[in-house]
């Protein structure tokens, strides 16, 4: 199945042990192909970056190297216009690239992209409601 991930799912898929690590579960096991433009990689990195998680470059490099990186597909950046923009700008790098990898499905909790759902041909979901709709785990 081919994703797009925003930052926060991926952050919280690497950092956290909440229900958004089974993503890296996911990709690991070759469940999903998460797709990202170089935008995309790129925020990925930068909110990483942020002080409140303390990391290090070096950590984060090795971070990504070791949890994401063998696994994440590279998309060139959907270069036509965005019929239906997201309210925040930043988020339009998400649509690209879900447009770009023809995607099946963008995973965000944010309502500035969730907010768009049925607009384009992939939906955009949350992380709850995607891992049930796809990926219920059988008792």
């Amino acid at each position: 199945m081919r994703v797009v991930l925003d930052t926060n799912i991926v952050i919280s898929a690497l950092l956290y042990q909440g229900s958004t690590r089974r993503f890296q579960e996911l990709w690991k096991n070759h469940k999903i192909k998460v797709f990202a433009t170089q935008a995309v990689l790129g925020e990925y990195v930068r909110v990483l970056h942020y002080p409140k998680f303390g990391y290090e470059s070096e950590l984060i490099t090795e971070l990504l190297q070791e949890h994401l990186l063998p696994w994440l597909f590279h998309g060139d950046d959907y270069r036509g216009r965005l019929v239906y923009p997201s309210a925040d700008r930043d988020d339009d790098n998400f649509l690209r690239a879900a447009l770009s990898a023809k995607a099946e499905v963008l995973v965000s909790g944010d309502p500035d992209l969730t907010d768009l759902n049925g607009k384009y041909d992939f939906p955009i979901l949350p992380p709850g409601p995607f891992l049930s709709r796809y990926f219920t785990r059988r008792k």
